[in-house]
């Protein structure tokens, strides 16, 4: 069982990445042939596939800070020295924090939101606060991974004194 978990912990953002994915290019291209060959296109894959994409990007964006791939801009503090590289890392990560706990509170009021007014999707007729569920399994995501990338990174730096290189990914 610890193994499974140590797994999942690993590869949840992947695994999940990887099937809506397959889901995304299967839908397309039965899509394609539908609309060309067939010349029936469906009603309800287009809708499919835009909430598939938006899914597989906010499980995405916690893959990225898992695996520390993220954007960042670290031309001035690569030229200070360790300690002061590390406070900027300290600093930079908590603002992180509080932007992912800021959205997360923004689109768990927005499903909150649809389901009080029972908004569905224009094609399909699903509730919307399903489709939109992606957004705080992702932010949720992305507050643990950025918390587990700071332990990891602080735990390292207080062993050999060396800031977090954004440039490395420790996996």
């Amino acid at each position: 069982m610890r193994s499974f978990l140590e797994y999942l912990d690993r590869h949840l953002e992947e695994n999940v990445c990887v099937v809506l994915l397959i889901a995304l290019i299967i839908l397309t291209n039965v899509e394609v042939f539908r609309r060309y060959v067939l010349n029936a296109p469906g009603a309800y894959t287009e809708e499919i596939i835009r909430y598939l994409l938006v899914t597989m990007i906010f499980f995405g964006m916690a893959y990225v800070v898992r695996i520390r791939k993220h954007i960042v801009c670290n031309i001035i503090p690569s030229t200070m020295n360790q300690r002061l590289q590390y406070i900027i890392y300290v600093i930079m990560t908590i603002l992180c924090l509080i932007f992912h706990c800021v959205m997360l509170y923004a689109s768990y009021t927005m499903v909150i939101n649809q389901m009080l007014i029972m908004k569905t999707a224009p094609a399909m007729g699903i509730p919307m606060w399903i489709v939109s569920c992606g957004t705080i399994c992702g932010f949720f995501l992305c507050i643990i991974r950025t918390v587990q990338v700071f332990v990891e990174d602080t735990r390292s730096y207080l062993k050999t004194g060396i800031a977090y290189n954004p440039g490395i990914s420790m996996d």
